[in-house]
């Protein structure tokens, strides 16, 4: 071992002593970098059909871009019955039509084309008016449209600026957990993951799905730190709009739950129960639009008889 240079340990300890001191430094120079690589990659791929992929009527992405238009253009009660009709969706459904042919008239009448057929079955199988799929994104997404015309490229442009955003919650996350070193080569490491790249040029949630995830992991960390009740009320707001975003955020939310009832026993249960009702409370708050859709759409779907549908 060279004594000058001392052991090992001792050189980490300085590496994280010159990192820390420098830390607000190093994070404004490589988000920079992220987003001069950002930059490169749209410059590289803003004319290749990865920037179309939304015209492929077979995708997620074109689904996306449909339902959002249609929103943008004046249904923002998403009134109508907005679920995706694939080719193995048409298939599936011939299939069944052939098994039960008695109920072919339920969803149309002889002049009703066999696609359209298709589409009341697999409209009911979704449940109707009600939503298939988490929200969020596609009235982001329809926001946009609204604002600045149905052109996806606005999109990526805020979802390289949430990637950036994915970078910055990696390396604070890191940092807090595993102390400087980590926090840096945890940063280096999703600067260059091609896959979040990839996704942040497609339209569909991944790169919000990242986004959110780590912000809800912030925001439940800074609540059991400051244990303060408007702490664990954003928690719960964030733990709502994470749940719009993806329900399989929900084991993440019930282990906050867990995190605060820990917390809480060493405080007493009366504090137990405030904060949890606050963390309860933000994320109905953020839930309730979306369940009073869903609960009124399913009850005018409930009220139209079968011939209708």
């Amino acid at each position: 071992m060279d004594e000058a240079q001392g052991p090992p340990s001792s050189r980490f300890q300085r590496l994280e002593g010159w990192l820390g001191a420098r830390r607000a430094f190093l994070l404004l120079v490589l988000a920079g970098g992220s987003i001069l690589l950002r930059f490169c990659f749209f410059l590289e791929l803003r004319s290749s059909p990865c920037m179309r992929s939304h015209e492929w009527t077979q995708s997620d992405m074109h689904f996306f871009h449909e339902w959002a238009g249609a929103i943008a253009s004046g249904d923002w009660l998403s009134d109508a019955e907005h679920h995706p009709l694939m080719d193995w969706q048409r298939a599936s459904a011939a299939a069944w039509f052939s098994r039960h042919p008695g109920e072919r008239g339920s969803y149309g009448g002889p002049g009703v084309a066999e696609p359209e057929r298709a589409r009341r079955l697999w409209n009911e199988w979704f449940g109707g008016k009600r939503f298939h799929q988490e929200p969020l994104y596609v009235y982001l997404v329809a926001l946009t449209y609204a604002a600045l015309g149905p052109e996806p490229a606005w999109v990526f442009a805020w979802q390289m600026l949430l990637g950036v955003g994915v970078y910055l919650l990696v390396a604070v996350l890191a940092r807090r957990y595993f102390g400087e070193v980590a926090g840096a080569a945890a940063g280096l490491l999703v600067l260059f993951f091609a896959p979040l790249l990839f996704y942040e040029l497609q339209l569909v949630r991944t790169t919000l799905t990242a986004f959110v995830g780590l912000g809800l992991v912030w925001a439940i960390d800074r609540a059991a730190r400051l244990g303060t009740g408007r702490a664990w009320a954003w928690a719960g707001l964030a733990s709502g709009l994470a749940l719009l975003c993806q329900t399989t955020f929900a084991p993440l939310v019930l282990g906050a739950a867990a995190l605060l009832a820990a917390r809480g026993r060493r405080e007493g249960g009366r504090e137990l129960l405030r904060r949890g009702a606050l963390l309860a409370a933000g994320v109905a708050v953020a839930i309730s639009p979306a369940v009073v859709r869903n609960l009124g759409g399913a009850f005018r779907r409930s009220a139209w008889p079968a011939s209708a549908r």
